[in-house]
């Protein structure tokens, strides 16, 4: 409290009113989100873009992943789940605070930019005959991911330079896109670090 600009001591029935869980920890804070809104390094060598993500807890998940797995940079369509959702920061546990996601009205020419720097542009389809596992993720990688229903739309799968599946039984249909995106950035992490 000796940091923060003003502090409140409330009641329980308060703080119950005001806290966006069923058994609040006992503290609500506020935070303007100005102050982590800087845009991702120009150079990097691993980034994810997510195109019309809807689900608050995937995103969370997704960004305490990316985080783990050293992600530099994240982007988000305008029509996703608003990382500032209470679900999401949530299930992120803070991990947005650390990797700030930018939500762009453009995702091609995020992708047409990072390209001109030599970037592969690589997606996941279950028609892919390629798997994730021939990937070479030592090179600057921006990795795409789309809607948890409907996948990537057909414009920005037009732009890849790869298209993989994840290998799985012909029993299901698809992975929750936050385990699909985990696979692949541990893929990534593991060929980074054992050469």
């Amino acid at each position: 409290t000796q940091q923060s600009q003003r502090s409140l001591l409330v009641s329980p029935e308060v703080l119950s009113q005001i806290a966006t869980t069923v058994n609040p920890d006992g503290v609500v804070a506020t935070v303007a989100t100005t102050a982590f809104a800087l845009p991702p390094p120009r150079l990097f060598r691993l980034g994810l873009l997510l195109e019309r993500l809807q689900d608050p807890g995937n995103l969370g998940t997704i960004l305490r992943t990316a985080v783990a797995t050293e992600v530099e940079g994240l982007w988000l369509s305008q029509d996703s789940v608003d990382w500032q959702n209470p679900k999401v920061l949530r299930a992120s546990a803070g991990a947005c605070l650390q990797l700030v996601p930018q939500t762009v009205t453009d995702l091609k020419t995020v992708i047409q930019s990072y390209q001109g720097q030599g970037f592969q542009v690589i997606a996941t389809l279950p028609q892919a005959t390629k798997t994730y596992w021939e990937i070479d993720f030592r090179r600057p990688t921006l990795l795409l991911f789309g809607n948890e229903g409907q996948g990537l739309s057909p414009e920005l799968i037009a732009l890849t330079d790869e298209q993989i599946a994840i290998p799985q039984a012909q029993t299901v249909e698809s992975l929750n896109v936050a385990v699909a995106v985990a696979l692949l950035l541990y893929e990534a992490q593991r060929q980074r670090q054992f050469k």
